[in-house]
């Protein structure tokens, strides 16, 4: 489960179900499509090999894939596991991200035989290689991605206006600007690029509302801090609970979905304590495996703060256990233990995850700056552009102006008020 996006293990079928509501299915077993499924350690195919370009090749991040293949050995589907569990932004083992992921369980529910591939000379990775050296790899896997908030309409979208703008506009300088229409076509391109990521951000803002306001009050859970805290923390951190899974939102607006169904779900909470009281609380499985852990000072210290958690949770469904132990055995622990980081360049990596990437700010105000030279110094003069062209350098400037002085705002610590920490809904 990756936000909407979900693989659903009944019977014997295999349902994806993508974030927009489409379906696919594959039967498996003896009278299916699909009879094992292989986890390829891409890491450990690098270390074992170190040299050949093996793992890059084979790509999909440190963490492998796994394929559910056919009775000839061939990729029926192909499962990046980065892509499907929720930790492996901190780095995993791939066999815990492959738990993690619910795979396991999934295949074992499928009468799917699992094994773990480590090693080049492996007789599974041999079809693999010389599929993709053939090029028939696409022709033959279905690769299942979660998707990603913008969306392949966006990314089509902006590649095709910066080729236009692109191809215009080195018309434009190889004719000497003598082709105003050129320079135009560059400069109308530039501003389509513009309002793409524009309408990028604002559906991305309407969108988190509309989520917000479809759920009861009691479902979402904001931090009450026992003292100053980051404002962007204030704003954007959260405890949401969905029907189906529990959204875990960071100072930074990046969200971790964690079920509430499964073998892997979100089964209890465990307030973990020493002498000196409560330090932080995690999200644990039925196992006792921590999905998220909270530090209590700067989660529920405040005023209200574990009244606020017992709340939650009894609209959550989900036992709380004020007298838990450390499971930590002295080890990191995951994701959100330390919110209150006032490292910049973190915050700036996302302040929504709706934004556009941030490397197409730059491009804009290197492609509009170039697109002015070119209108205002051309032997013929192109006002029109050079006015479109103007607009979207000034606006692209003030955009990296807004961002830096909004990264300042978010890392500033305050100290809390009830408004911050009831405000419904993620923030602008």
């Amino acid at each position: 489960m990756v936000r909407r996006a979900r693989l659903v293990a009944e019977g014997d079928t295999l349902t994806y179900h993508d974030e927009h509501g489409g379906t696919r299915c594959w039967r498996t077993g003896a009278c299916g499509e699909v009879v094992d499924a292989v986890h390829v350690d891409v890491a450990a195919i690098d270390h074992d090999a170190p040299g050949t370009g093996a793992g890059e090749v084979l790509g999909d991040g440190p963490l492998g894939f796994v394929d559910l293949r056919a009775r000839d050995f061939t990729s029926v589907v192909r499962i990046p596991l980065g892509a499907w569990t929720p930790e492996a932004a901190d780095g995993p083992d791939p066999a815990a991200a492959l738990r993690l992921s619910g795979l396991v369980a999934a295949t074992a529910l499928l009468g799917l035989p699992l094994r773990r591939v480590h090693r080049l000379s492996d007789d599974a990775v041999d079809p693999m290689l010389r599929d993709i050296a053939e090029g028939r790899e696409s022709e033959r896997t279905v690769r299942l991605s979660p998707g990603h908030r913008l969306g392949g309409w966006w990314t089509g979208a902006r590649v095709a206006a910066s080729l236009v703008t692109a191809v215009a506009l080195l018309s434009g300088i190889a004719l000497r600007g003598a082709a105003p229409v050129l320079v135009l076509i560059a400069a109308l391109a530039l501003a389509g690029t513009g309002a793409l990521d524009l309408s990028a951000h604002l559906a991305g803002v309407l969108r988190d509302r509309r989520s917000a306001r479809a759920l009861p009050t009691q479902a979402v859970l904001r931090p009450s801090p026992g003292g100053p805290a980051p404002r962007g923390f204030l704003r954007k951190a959260l405890l949401r609970a969905e029907p189906e899974d529990l959204v875990v939102v960071d100072q930074t607006g990046s969200e971790r979905w964690l079920p509430r169904s499964g073998p892997e779900r979100v089964a209890g909470i465990a307030v973990v304590s020493s002498g000196d009281g409560p330090r932080w609380v995690e999200l644990r499985t039925e196992d006792g495996s921590c999905r998220a852990a909270l530090p209590w000072d700067a989660w529920f210290a405040g005023p209200g703060g574990g009244a606020a958690l017992s709340a939650w949770a009894a609209h959550s469904a989900l036992p709380v256990d004020r007298d838990a132990l450390d499971l930590s055995r002295g080890g990191e622990l995951p994701w959100t233990f330390r919110p209150l980081t006032r490292d910049q360049v973190l915050v700036r990596r996302l302040l929504r995850p709706a934004l556009p990437p941030p490397g197409t700010r730059p491009q804009l105000v290197a492609l509009s700056a170039l697109t002015l030279l070119v209108a205002a110094i051309g032997r013929t003069p192109a006002p029109a552009a050079a006015a479109t062209a103007g607009t979207v350098l000034v606006a692209a400037l003030g955009s990296s102006a807004v961002s830096g002085w909004r990264v300042r705002w978010n890392v500033r610590a305050v100290t809390p008020v009830p408004d911050d920490r009831t405000a419904r809904g993620p923030a602008a």
